[in-house]
Parts: structure tokens; C-alpha cells; sequence
């Protein structure tokens, strides 16, 4: 290329906003070569699936044996149920026409993208973008929530509007329009909490606790399996979060900010407000989520804030390896009929 071309270039690049620069980024980084093809993490696949030895995903039977090949894809043949399946077989990428696109969709989703937008860039229509995301989402959603938070824990709640996207013939209430807001002041059953548990040590659990104000049964059925029994609480002075740590006899620090406390000693919940604060400004791109999907959304951001340390291509490796690690049947006709976010 010569110099006034590479110049030329340069000044095109400059003058572009900054989704056009992103996306020439991605058509330079997919020309290089950088996101391997999908073929190439079969071996990380296949050893992340069967760690605890091969097995059939249909009735987990270990006698299996090689069955040919399909599509240069190896096949199996399990002795127990007579199934037969592939490396692929159970994980989110099974049966998808295009597997060749996956690892850009991986990124795009690393990077929050919408679905118009992922629809865009690999030239697939918004229900498939909107099936994939689901499939990765769901599949992560089935690993749970990793190892018990220990030592100093914050915990809070912070509230979403309850929302029946793409929901047709809705018959509960009026649809609201986009950013509509809720009838009743205050917290009511419109609205749908979602409680957080961080610690020091960087953990994180984050789960809906249902409609309406917290309760301590809500604490337990959101957050509790993942609290270590000698944690250290810390909330703030609501009731709900003494009455648990009361009945679960748990040491617990209450943080009052109304009469101005926002620290006592090493005792704070910053972490978990500053979480709720990066959470909702995320959730802002997809002009609301439905709430049936929430916790599906709530798993996507908590992988993305532990991996943003990471590099792109261990965020790649993380995100496709958690979602190929247990088998899932997920039929596509579970879901409705997506919208554009």
C-alpha cells in the first residue's frame, strides 16, 4: 500500500464515530485471523466437557464407542440408550447453520452488544441473534454461582420495573410504552428486585428475589447458598437484612446511610452499590429486559465484570468454555417471539 493511501485511510478512520471505528476494528481483527475458527477449541471443548470422563449427554452412559463421521464431524454411539452424538452435541452451538460465526458472536457479546447490532455484523437475522444469546445465557445460568463468598460480604438490593417484553395479547395490565414507568409509588409488586452479594475478594452473586419489597426468605432464596455460614454481612439498616442474619446466625454490620453513616472501620457497601450502578447503566442499551429473562442478563454482566481484567481472547476461551460445560436441551419454541434489543 502506498504512503497517500495509508494516509487516506487514516483520515477515513479519524472521521468515523465511534461504532464505525469499532466495527472497522472487527472487520480488521477478523481479516488477521485473530478469532480462530470454532473447530479450533474442539480439543478445549471436549476436555472441559468430559473432565469427569466421557459420557453420553442423552442418559450420561459411559460406554460409548466412535460411530463414523458426519460433516467431518466424529460421531458417537452410546451402548445404554443406542443415541448417537458429537462433540457439539447438549452445547449451546448444536444444530446452528452458521458454527463458523460463533466466536465473533462470543465477542460481540463480550463487548454487550445488541441484537440489531449482532445481527448486523454477521449477517444473520434478529431471532437467530436473539437463540444464541439465550442458549449462551441459559447454559451459563445452569452452571450456578461458583464457590461460597466468605469473609467480609456486601449485600444489597436495587430494583428493576417488572416487564412483559415480547409477551403478545398481554392481558395482566395496559402495555407500557418504552421507558414507561410504574402506576404505584415507591417499591410495589411492579417492581422486581434483584439482590447482590460481593466479596472483598472479588465474588459475586447476583439473583432476583422477586417482586415487591426484600424479606429475609428472599435474601435466602436469592443469595443465601452462596453465603458462607462465617461471613461477615454487610447491608444497610434495613430490617429484612438484620431479621436474616439473625436467623442465620451470621455476624452482620448495618451501614445506615439516611442518618449520613457510610462507613464503619473496613465496613462499607460500596462494592455492592457500585455494582447496581455499572448494572443498570449496562441494561440501558437493551431498552429493558423481560423479566423472565432477568437472571439470564444478571449472569451475562457478572461474567463480563470477572473477566474485564482479562485479554480478549481469555475472555473468549472463558465465556465459550462456561457455556459448552454441562449439556442442555433447550428447544427454541420456549421462547417468544424477539424484539430488536
Amino acid at each position: 500500500m502506498q504512503q497517500n493511501e495509508l494516509s487516506g485511510l487514516i483520515q477515513i478512520f479519524e472521521r468515523m464515530d465511534a461504532e464505525g471505528q469499532r466495527d472497522f476494528f472487527n472487520y480488521i481483527r477478523r481479516m488477521l485471523g485473530e478469532l480462530l475458527p470454532l473447530s479450533d477449541h474442539l480439543k478445549d471443548i471436549r476436555e472441559t466437557r468430559f473432565a469427569d470422563g466421557f459420557s453420553c449427554p442423552n442418559c450420561d452412559g459411559e460406554k460409548v464407542k466412535r460411530n463414523g463421521t458426519y460433516n467431518n464431524r466424529q460421531r458417537y454411539l452410546c451402548h445404554s440408550c443406542r443415541k448417537t452424538f458429537n462433540d457439539w452435541t447438549g452445547t449451546p452451538m448444536a444444530g446452528t447453520h452458521y458454527p463458523e460465526r460463533w466466536m465473533e458472536y462470543i465477542q460481540l457479546m463480550l463487548e454487550g452488544k445488541t441484537l440489531k447490532q449482532c445481527a448486523k455484523a454477521l449477517e444473520i437475522s434478529i431471532p437467530t441473534a436473539f437463540y444464541w444469546r439465550h442458549k449462551v445465557l441459559n447454559a451459563l445460568l445452569r452452571l450456578g454461582d461458583g464457590s461460597l463468598l466468605s469473609g467480609i460480604v456486601e449485600t444489597d438490593e436495587t430494583y428493576f420495573l417488572e416487564s412483559f417484553k415480547g409477551k403478545r395479547n398481554l392481558t395482566i395490565r395496559k402495555p407500557r410504552k418504552r421507558g414507561g414507568q410504574a402506576s404505584k409509588r415507591g417499591i410495589s409488586n411492579e417492581q422486581v428486585a434483584v439482590m447482590v452479594a460481593i466479596s472483598r475478594d472479588g465474588g459475586i452473586v447476583c439473583r432476583t428475589s422477586g417482586q415487591g419489597g426484600t424479606t429475609a426468605p428472599k435474601i435466602q432464596a436469592s443469595v443465601g447458598q452462596a453465603l458462607d455460614s462465617n461471613a461477615i454481612l454487610v447491608t444497610d439498616a434495613a430490617a429484612a437484612f438484620k431479621r436474616y442474619a439473625e436467623q442465620q446466625s451470621m455476624e452482620h454490620v448495618a451501614i445506615n446511610p439516611n442518618k449520613g453513616i457510610r462507613k464503619l472501620g473496613i465496613y462499607h457497601i460500596q462494592r455492592a452499590n457500585g455494582y447496581h450502578s455499572r448494572l443498570k447503566k449496562w441494561m440501558r442499551r437493551f431498552n429493558g429486559v423481560a423479566t423472565k429473562y432477568l437472571d439470564h442478563y444478571l449472569f451475562w454482566f457478572r461474567l463480563l465484570e470477572q473477566s474485564k481484567d482479562l485479554g480478549d481472547r481469555s475472555r473468549r476461551r472463558k465465556l465459550l468454555l462456561a457455556a459448552c460445560r454441562k449439556s442442555q436441551k433447550l428447544n427454541i419454541s420456549n421462547f417468544p417471539l424477539p424484539n430488536a434489543a
